[in-house]
């Protein structure tokens, strides 16, 4: 409220002690403040205290020693989903990719000699553990023997070699020998039901007379060998209709009751002007012992008026527990709306499907193909697809939870790196819900020189993506359009078929993966241990399975609630989940909890037991003095305070990554809880010259480091991050005077200290109101004390003896009425002068003048005159 909207003669005396932020000093002026000196300080070196447990840093934990004798500290884990390297030649080293695929091996007869030899699901697994593949190859002049069918067929039981069918298809003159190609895609389908059962399904060349089409072509062969007649799907007829397969491979699955689900696209005239440009999804239903029902129509090409261009058309079909069949579909690339790129829709009853919904309606610009569905046993829907914005590729994925009136959630990107190319995404689902997504990942080694990956990621049910693993043990040197392929056996194991291209050709490759147990939960801080009653959740610690001292597997929790997940678990005896209070994102780790004077803040479980199921466990690490869960380093009712803490230094953290500003000083920055001092303080390097050298860090005093404090947080950790931010933005030099001391305020030589502290308030309170959404962010909490920084606050008052403290929260509630509403009726009446807040402004750009790198300002402030009775000084 102090912003001077009135008498020029004050408003020019003001302009002389605008200094050094001349973007703030721009618009701060005057103050009137009145209240007393906060507890929180920038204190001067004490003297080394005497620790409550052991001196130094020494007690760290066994984890934290066993990565640091490895050369692997924990804390220092890459998040997967971020790059910090255009270009790696080794992927491995640069994000973090694992290799848990425990088969490799090489598919006989599989060399497919060009690139598109896979459809989208050409492999199966029966409950036997029989190894179904289907794949295509290309026959050359010198094949000795051209009548036979470009198709071969091959399976391997559980104990022995491969077997391939012959590839005439029993001798078949048309079988699927002429399937149809275009775009880099095939015609050719594989659904293997649990009894061994396996369907084949492919567009095949048809004449009309007057021109060639296509139909959808099935064959069975039966668990016993025998193969069915080919069975057209649906009939081309002259004049009424013909089939399209050119641009679109069908898609078959089965149930676990043998029953299979098939879905295409054919061009119809549904006009009838005798105009071959409209596209039909349909879909047929074969019972498992049975024959095909009639062609249901899912989707015309026009839905609610939108044109699509045919080309490039792709279809995915599903089916949960109960025998619900779902379709996804890409229209390709509409005319009039190009936003919507997939189209979803649901099998009601027979001849009657939902109405098609969009699965992202958010496309930016660029394009979106290559969708792949998959559903688990409830109808909970997940879809991939590739998402081009530039000349790379991505892979995204949205869910859609089963009922009527669900949505897609918005996509999300499986692995974002920049300059990786990703191709051709393919999912199965579990019956829990788990997601397996392989993809294609190529990157250019320099000199357009590429190499080829087929990758794998992991999402339990309700969860977040595992770590990207690479499922090829040797990189593939030239650039592939043929798909990865997976399924799923009884025992959970995901099974994929993939090609290996090198400069000698092309092969097939079948690598297993065996069904992991994935341990998580959430890390936090009860509720029933806060008077907020809400839990805090702690986000982005380092969260480790530890045995006997040797750190097994670990992770980090994630927002928005500190879930963590340790993926593929082994099954063991004797471990313990072991939490940290650091912030772990970033190999640089940004800040730490310690206690006293160096234990590191750590919580144990009791020791448990891994078993082979369920295959996803739950187990909540609540960081608080509860039964089953330790304190190594301290007393466990220092549990919950510490967690605290952690919560609201990460609220402070979120604001500086909302500013965008990066904090790079002497990292990780230590907060301290329960020190022995008689004050809460930031300490480190001065722009006077004093604590050279210093490594900073933050220390909250004992008496007020419990929960129920009256300073937390606004007062703490918020106000004492704001000291440290505030030195990482001045060069790394917290802003001192030499002669000032700390909270005197006006009987200062400078108001150097003033404008320290009350940048850690204003920081404060932008920390409230933009991360906390606290509804009244200007009330700051101080000594169970609410300071109203919206009070037209004077820096000293006449007639008091003591002035200290009141300056600094003068100017912090300068700051303060340049971000909130302008209240011109408002007033404060000095000697005359009317002084009524008159401006707002948007508190990022405040924010970014206050965070403008100012390298190189005056290490001293000049001195106010003695008769100068306001702020001289905002530096």
């Amino acid at each position: 409220m102090h912003t001077i909207c009135a008498h020029p003669r004050t408003y020019r005396s003001l302009l002389r002690w605008m200094v050094t932020l001349a973007a703030v000093a721009a618009v701060l002026f005057l103050a009137v403040v009145t209240l007393a000196v906060p507890a929180s300080s920038i204190a001067p070196t004490p003297a080394s205290p005497t620790p409550l447990i052991a001196p130094g840093r020494s007690t760290y934990a066994a984890m934290r020693q066993y990565a640091a004798a490895n050369g692997l500290p924990l804390p220092s884990l890459p998040h997967l989903s971020r790059t910090t390297a255009a270009t790696q030649a080794h992927l491995d080293v640069s994000y973090g990719i694992t290799e848990t695929w425990d088969l490799e091996e090489d598919v006989p007869q599989g060399q497919i000699g060009r690139s598109d030899g896979l459809g989208r699901r050409n492999l199966g697994v029966d409950d036997a553990g029989t190894v179904y593949a289907l794949w295509e190859y290309d026959r050359g002049i010198d094949d000795p023997a051209p009548e036979k069918s470009a198709v071969r067929f091959g399976y391997r039981m559980p104990i022995g070699a491969w077997t391939i069918v012959s590839p005439t298809m029993r001798g078949l003159s048309c079988g699927v020998c002429h399937t149809s190609r275009s775009n880099g895609l095939v015609g050719s389908s594989l659904a293997v039901a649990d009894d061994g059962a396996a369907h084949i399904l492919w567009m095949q060349d048809v004449s009309l007379g007057y021109s060639d089409a296509t139909t959808p072509t099935h064959m069975l062969r039966t668990p016993s060998g025998a193969w069915s007649t080919p069975t057209a799907l649906s009939q081309p007829k002259p004049g009424q209709y013909r089939s399209q397969g050119d641009s679109s491979p069908p898609d078959i699955i089965t149930d676990r009751n043998g029953n299979a689900y098939a879905l295409w696209v054919e061009q119809r005239d549904n006009t009838d002007d005798d105009e071959w440009d409209d596209d039909n999804v349909f879909f047929a239903f074969r019972p498992a012992n049975g024959s095909w029902g009639a062609p249901e129509r899912v989707s015309r090409q026009a839905v609610q008026g939108q044109r699509y261009d045919r080309e490039g058309s792709t279809v995915s079909i599903a089916v949960d527990a109960s025998g619900k069949a779902y379709a996804l579909w890409a229209p390709a690339y509409p005319i009039q709306y190009p936003s919507q790129t997939f189209l979803f829709s649901y099998r009601i009853a027979p001849g009657q499907w939902s109405t098609p919904e969009p699965v992202w309606d958010k496309l930016p610009t660029g394009q979106a193909y290559d969708p792949a569905l998959a559903v688990d046993s409830f109808g909970n829907a997940y879809a991939v697809w590739i998402y081009k914005a530039n000349d790379y590729g991505q892979v995204r994925f949205a869910y859609r939870r089963a009922g009527i009136s669900s949505q897609w959630a918005d996509s999300q990107p499986i692995a974002d790196w920049p300059n990786f190319d990703q191709r051709l995404p393919a999912i199965v689902a579990d019956d829990a819900g788990q997601a397996n997504v392989a993809w294609l990942n190529g990157y250019d080694r320099g000199y357009n020189s590429w190499r080829w990956n087929v990758l794998f990621s992991v999402r339990p049910a309700d969860w977040f993506w595992g770590p990207v693993e690479r499922v090829n043990k040797e990189e593939g040197m030239a650039a592939s359009d043929t798909p990865p392929s997976l399924a799923l056996d009884n025992s959970g194991s995901v099974w994929a078929l993939w090609a290996r291209s090198t400069w000698q050709g092309t092969g097939l490759r079948l690598s297993r993966r065996g069904a992991g147990i994935h341990l998580g939960g959430r890390v936090y801080v009860p509720a029933s241990y806060l008077p907020e009653g809400y839990d805090f959740p702690l986000i982005d610690v380092p969260v480790a399975l530890v045995r006997d001292g040797t750190v097994i597997t670990h992770t980090i929790s994630k927002a928005p609630d500190g879930a963590y997940m340790l993926y593929d678990v082994p099954i063991t005896t004797n471990v313990v989940l072991s939490v940290t209070l650091e912030h772990a994102l970033n190999p640089t780790r940004t800040f730490e909890i310690l206690f006293n004077w160096g234990a590191q803040s750590v919580a144990t479980t009791d020791p448990f037991t891994i078993t082979s199921r369920p295959a996803q466990v739950l187990r909540n690490l609540p960081f608080a003095d509860v039964d089953g869960i330790n304190a190594p380093n301290f007393n466990s009712t220092f549990l919950a305070p510490s967690g605290a803490m952690y919560y609201h230094t990460h609220q402070a953290w979120e604001l500086t990554q909302k500013m965008y500003w990066t904090l790079d000083f002497t990292l990780p920055v230590s907060i301290i809880g329960f020190f022995p001092s008689d004050s809460s303080f930031w300490r480190g390097p001065g722009s006077n010259g004093s604590g050279a050298g210093t490594d900073p860090f933050i220390a909250i005093r004992l008496t007020t480091s419990d929960i129920d404090s009256g300073n937390r947080p606004d007062n703490r950790e918020w106000h004492e991050f704001g000291h440290h931010v505030q030195a990482d933005i001045d060069n790394n030099l917290i802003p001192r005077y030499t002669g000032n001391v700390n909270h005197d305020g006006y009987p200062n030589p400078s108001s150097t200290d003033s404008w320290a502290e009350a940048f850690a308030e204003f920081f404060s309170m932008m920390v409230a109101q933009q991360i906390a959404q606290d509804p009244q962010p200007q009330m700051y909490l101080s000594q169970g004390n609410e300071l109203n920084m919206e009070e037209n606050l004077r820096p000293r008052y006449p007639g008091v003896e003591d002035q200290r403290g009141d300056e600094e929260l003068a100017i912090a509630s300068l700051l303060w009425d340049l971000v909130d509403p302008v209240n011109a009726d408002d007033l404060t009446v000095d000697n005359g002068n009317v002084y009524a807040d008159c401006v707002q402004k948007d508190w990022d750009s405040i924010m970014y003048y206050l965070g403008y790198d100012y390298i190189g300002w005056p290490g001293r402030s000049p001195i106010a005159p003695s008769d100068y009775g306001f702020i001289f000084d905002v530096k």
